[in-house]
């Protein structure tokens, strides 16, 4: 395992993947990054959004919706 950590190829990619998520991370505002369902106050305690009145795809609870109300607080 040493020989592969060590390795130039590994080396490189580790590197290379770093580059690419420090510049996704720039180029995302970090309050996006919680802009989900769990952090919503439209998500009532059965998981049923108030706005759409509807459970989420998880494709919304994981990005977001335009809809979202910050609530300035982590639920649990």
């Amino acid at each position: 395992m040493a020989i592969i950590r060590n390795s130039i190829s590994s080396s490189d990619c580790s590197q290379d993947l770093s580059k690419h998520l420090s510049e996704w991370l720039n180029a995302m505002h970090v309050k996006d990054l919680f802009r989900t369902c769990v952090t919503c106050l439209n998500l009532k305690e059965d998981r049923f959004c108030s706005v759409y009145n509807a459970n989420p795809p998880a494709s919304v609870i994981i990005v977001g919706c335009d809809s979202y109300k910050d609530n300035e607080e982590i639920p649990f």
